[in-house]
């Protein structure tokens, strides 16, 4: 019996380590094209058995937590440009709280929340880290459209199927 019990601990732990890979991935991609990851990882986490419920709100969340942390990066690199990120942070000031409120309504995996906040905050970091100092803004653009596209079509396929 307690051979089963690690066996399943091992398992739950494994999944959390995929969620917490695929924020990071993500996140890096999508920080070096200046926006969040959350247009891809709501889809991805459906896709893996997530909720569509709780997808949206890890998604949103993580997406949220790779803005923050490229804006972070670009104002102590200088080149944030605070007249354009005013707006943003107003709103996001203003309806943060609201969709915290909301929420209240979906039953939430606080690990699966973890595990897709951290890797979203040091993907934005390595994202953001690479987009100044390896790779064009066309390059990370082509990347983000091929993964975009590839998700669509599996989604596709499987309405189809």
């Amino acid at each position: 019996m307690d051979e089963k019990n690690i066996d399943c601990d091992r398992i739950v732990a494994m999944e959390y380590l995929l969620y917490f890979s695929l924020a990071l991935i993500l996140s890096i991609l999508f920080s070096m094209g200046g926006t969040g990851s959350g247009i891809a990882m709501i889809p991805l986490l459906h896709l893996l058995g997530i909720e569509f419920n709780l997808a949206k709100a890890v998604g949103i969340f993580t997406g949220f937590t790779t803005t923050v942390t490229s804006s972070v990066m670009n104002f102590r690199r200088g080149v944030l440009e605070i007249r354009f990120a005013m707006p943003l942070a107003l709103s996001l000031l203003v309806f943060a709280p609201l969709g915290a409120q909301l929420s209240r309504f979906v039953e939430m995996d606080w690990l699966l929340l973890g595990a897709c906040a951290a890797g979203a905050i040091l993907g934005g970091s390595i994202g953001n880290h690479l987009m100044h100092v390896r790779l064009s803004q066309a390059q990370v653009k082509r990347v983000i459209a091929v993964l975009l596209y590839l998700l669509a079509f599996r989604m596709l396929w499987m309405l189809w199927r």
